[in-house]
């Protein structure tokens, strides 16, 4: 199991993440959104945590500038969105990306982005709510879906073995 934390803001909660062995962590770099934190302060906090990957995390910001950013800011990946960045993939080979689809996304759409995205992304995240079940996609249809939580701000990831045999993870956090 790999674990992400999301929407880092500060070093305390950076090293306390990298003491606990989080795989990832995950910056808001896209100004003017929720949880917004300047990239200077990112590459300071950078400085200070050893061993997680450092992921900037991006939801509608244009590819150009993702590249960009991670680029001058040195990220060791970046995390997309599907629904807004899934035809513009290609544009973004040779960055390691992790990609995000939405609460509630079906198993059919799922495995379309699945099958589309594989050439280009490493790592998916599925978003569910315990709260609805209904939205979690069928596990039964042998595609790997990637649940997570949104407790401890932290996220499951599994890593794809991209691009025939979808893992499964039907662990919840």
């Amino acid at each position: 199991m790999l674990i992400k934390a999301t929407r880092i803001t500060n070093l305390t909660d950076a090293r306390y993440f990298a003491a606990q062995a989080v795989r990832f962590l995950g910056f808001n770099l896209e100004e003017g959104t929720e949880g917004y934190l300047d990239p200077m302060y990112m590459r300071a906090i950078r400085e200070w945590v050893e061993g997680p990957v450092i992921v900037g995390e991006f939801s509608s910001s244009p590819v150009e500038i993702v590249r960009e950013a991670a680029t001058f800011f040195g990220l060791d990946a970046v995390q997309l969105k599907a629904d807004v960045h899934l035809n513009q993939l290609p544009q973004l080979a040779g960055l390691t990306l992790l990609l995000e689809l939405e609460a509630g996304t079906n198993a059919a759409t799922a495995d379309q982005v699945f099958q589309q995205a594989a050439p280009y992304v490493q790592f998916f995240i599925v978003q569910f709510l315990e709260e609805n079940p209904g939205a979690i996609p069928d596990l039964d249809q042998g595609n790997v879906f990637f649940l997570s939580t949104r407790s401890c701000c932290t996220r499951m990831l599994r890593q794809c073995s991209c691009p025939t045999g979808w893992r499964r993870s039907a662990r919840k956090g």
